[in-house]
């Protein structure tokens, strides 16, 4: 069962996310990088499925950050990874999801990278 802190909890996340992808897709960079980072800092060790979603999200979002502004692909790779990791073994349909994006983000990092 779900307490109310942690639905609180998801629904903070989920809007500082989601206002992170709109600065991102409005191409304020940095205001979204300073987004993901709120959520990334606040629910970093969380256990919750729904909370390490939004955190796997997140964390994807600063790792394209990092690729498209700061041209940092190595950040970036380390943060896929990272989410392949905390995601890929999940039983949750949406965490796997978010492992699987962060592979295909990695794979566009790897290209990106050789193609410098």
């Amino acid at each position: 069962m779900t307490s109310e802190s942690e639905k609180d909890d998801v629904r903070s996340a989920t809007a500082l996310r989601k206002c992170g992808d709109e600065l991102l897709a409005a191409r304020d960079l940095s205001e979204a990088l300073v987004l993901y980072d709120r959520v990334i800092d606040r629910f970093i060790a969380s256990t919750e499925p729904a909370l390490c979603e939004q955190l796997a999200r997140a964390l994807n979002g600063r790792g394209f950050v990092l690729c498209e502004r700061d041209h940092d692909t190595e950040a970036a790779i380390n943060i896929y990874d990272d989410i392949v990791t905390r995601c890929g073994t999940a039983t949750e349909p949406e965490l796997r999801e978010q492992a699987a994006r962060a592979l295909f983000d990695k794979g566009l990092g790897l290209r990106y990278r050789r193609g410098r």
